[in-house]
């Protein structure tokens, strides 16, 4: 009887081999995906700080930019814009460095008051700085109201004598010192006043008994005198 001899191809062997290296393959050539972590930006220093107009601020406005996990983010761009108050920014963008921060320097304008800035990262809400913009140095000073009055004697003038100091921009200047003084007769409610919120200050002017021209002179040192006129009558 002759002998017979099955064949069975070599690759039904090799198959599980395959299936093996396939499953390993699918895991180690396709790693899971990871999502970017999420920038978040912060306020980190230059906020509520003052300054006198048309001078900059002392420290400049600096926004941290970082991951959730607390990594610093460098390369991001950071947007700056006046919302409000005037004055100039020294770039309208600014890069964060290596160590996330990205910064700017706020100027004043001329003008006195609350200033808003804001500093926006794209996918952040925007974060805000304010800072307060003080007048100069006292330069002018005049009469607001009480000027040309005229009373009888014994009595007190029905207006009190206003003056007015602002700055060189037109700012009023708070707390300045204003000296009073009377010539003719009569008295002074105050000598020595100092000028409010609105930079004004004021006395009243009790006449006395003589009749006749009252000069009334309110002076600041450095900056002149407002010299008020008054007619005392019988």
């Amino acid at each position: 009887m002759s002998e017979v001899f099955v064949h069975r191809p070599a690759i039904s062997r090799v198959k599980p081999v395959l299936l093996v290296f396939a499953l390993v393959c699918l895991g180690a050539c396709n790693p899971a995906v990871t999502a970017p972590e999420v920038v978040l930006a912060t306020l980190k220093s230059g906020n509520a700080q003052t300054a006198t107009v048309a001078q900059a601020l002392a420290a400049p406005l600096v926004v941290h930019l970082a991951t959730a996990s607390g990594l610093s983010v460098g390369g991001g761009i950071v947007t700056w814009a006046i919302l409000s108050g005037g004055g100039s920014l020294s770039a309208p963008t600014s890069i964060s460095d290596s160590l996330g921060n990205a910064q700017v320097t706020y100027t004043a304008g001329t003008v006195a008051g609350t200033v808003t800035i804001n500093a926006g990262y794209s996918g952040t809400s925007d974060i805000a700085f304010t800072a307060t913009v003080v007048s100069s140095t006292p330069a002018t000073i005049g009469i607001v109201s009480g000027d040309l009055q005229s009373g009888p004697a014994n009595t007190t003038l029905s207006l009190p004598l206003t003056v007015q100091v602002n700055d060189r921009y037109g700012n009023p200047s708070v707390g300045t010192p204003i000296v009073w003084s009377i010539v003719g007769g009569g008295t002074l409610s105050a000598t020595n006043t100092a000028t409010d919120a609105k930079g004004r200050a004021q006395v009243t002017v009790a006449a006395g008994a003589t009749v006749g021209a009252r000069t009334i002179k309110a002076s600041s040192v450095n900056i002149g005198a407002a010299t008020f006129s008054a007619i005392i009558t019988n």
